[in-house]
């Protein structure tokens, strides 16, 4: 009875481990914007305590159509003073944020928008980064599986 207890549990333990959806990020900004030409955009960030942050820069114009589009999209995460982070092409990048790194933060987003209109659709997210709670559950797992190690020995 003993050895289908353990190996529910380090079945269950390496589930929780190796599923990465128990844990998810919160979302502290969402912003879309049309931008039209060449055009830029300048938006303060609320405050952002300590930690990891991932930030997204997406295209939302449809790949491909004749109508809209962008021929370069960019996004630099900032304080008043120090940059944060940046991308040049659409996709994520992580930085983090410090005690010493002040409160005020802007996401300036830029780019030029091709097609028909000369117009794209672009978004942003800014998500905090959680300490995985699954850290807590490995450790919690591993001290139980040596406690129950040693008893058995």
């Amino acid at each position: 009875m003993l050895f289908k207890a353990k190996n529910f549990l380090l079945i269950f333990f390496v589930v929780l481990i190796l599923s990465p959806a128990f844990v998810s990020a919160s979302v502290v900004y969402e912003q879309s914007v049309w931008i039209t030409g060449t055009q830029g955009f300048n938006f303060d960030l609320p405050d952002l305590t300590p930690g990891s942050y991932k930030s997204t820069l997406t295209n939302m114009s449809v790949e491909n159509e004749p109508f809209f589009g962008f021929d370069f999209l960019g996004l630099i995460v900032s304080t008043g003073s120090e940059t944060l982070g940046y991308i040049f092409k659409p996709g994520s990048f992580f930085f983090e944020v410090t005690p010493s790194s002040g409160t005020n933060f802007f996401a300036n987003i830029f780019g030029d928008g091709s097609g028909l209109f000369d117009t794209g659709l672009a978004g942003i997210e800014i998500s905090k980064v959680p300490i995985p709670a699954t850290l807590i559950l490995f450790a919690s797992g591993l001290v139980g599986l040596i406690g129950i190690r040693r008893k058995i020995q």
